[in-house]
């Protein structure tokens, strides 16, 4: 999966980045690859364990925390550590269990492959909350990544000459609506671009598939872990498909997800 150096809402410039030469951290920042591989391992378990992880928070569990032992303060990629927790990051999106989307709070989210099920459930058909309020450019968008499978931004041809701006907005709508998954792409000259996925062809090179449940059994499953790794911080009910006015709600019976 790709990386998410700072988060999209806070730069609000899309892929106009891909234009900019990719920024690692300086030097100094790095540390040495066994420390990096050290914290991915911890990283790597803490995901296993809780199910979720965001890239940085102060209150949900987090990378960030995980790598650094401190609670962020603003954007992470400020910090002296920024860069292990960036090559981390990157490490963990290029494993096979691990789902980067924005699922909780318009956040990037990391998602273990246990939730997978009960996630796919939830995204494997177009949902009313996915569709409601897509302009037409964002469809047609919509339409050709799942016809063609995956769209760099890049790429004016894979795109259909639409210009860089305009497609990186369609693209953080699409993805804050779970219908696409995206990955950040770092090319050989140094630029930093990103690719959509269509579902089908993420499932298919995973060897994923939906739970055998309800819609609604796949939600609280999810919910439920937010809620017991939240513990009643602001982020509680604040899904892609939770309406504003039920936010926070608490969810139904859960049922259980294996390890």
């Amino acid at each position: 999966m790709g990386t998410t150096r700072r988060e999209d809402s806070q730069s609000g410039r899309g892929l106009r980045a891909s234009r900019r030469r990719s920024s690692a951290p300086p030097a100094g920042r790095r540390r040495s690859s066994r420390t990096v591989a050290a914290s991915l391992r911890i990283v790597r378990a803490a995901l296993h364990n809780n199910g979720l992880l965001l890239a940085a928070d102060r209150d949900f569990p987090n990378v960030f925390t995980l790598v650094t032992g401190r609670t962020p303060v603003g954007s992470w990629w400020g910090d002296p550590d920024s860069g292990v927790v960036y090559a981390v990051l990157r490490g963990m999106e290029r494993g096979r269990t691990v789902l980067r989307l924005r699922l909780l709070a318009g956040k990037w989210t990391y998602i273990d492959r246990r939730l997978w099920p009960a996630l796919l459930r939830v995204v494997d058909r177009r949902r009313a909350w996915q569709g409601a309020g897509l302009s037409p450019f964002e469809r047609r968008m919509l339409e050709r990544v799942n016809r063609i499978g995956v769209l760099d931004l890049q790429d004016p041809a894979s795109r259909g000459g639409v210009p860089l701006g305009s497609a990186g907005d369609a693209a953080r709508e699409l993805e804050r609506r779970l219908l696409v998954v995206s990955h950040e792409v770092h090319t050989p000259m140094g630029l930093h671009t990103k690719t959509l996925e269509s579902w089908t062809s993420w499932k298919r090179r995973h060897r994923a598939t939906s739970g055998r449940m309800r819609e609604a059994q796949a939600r609280d499953i999810i919910e439920h872990v937010v809620v017991e790794l939240a513990r009643g911080s602001r982020l509680v009910g604040k899904f892609p498909w939770t309406p504003r006015g039920a936010r926070g709600r608490k969810p139904g019976p859960r049922r259980m997800v294996g390890r």
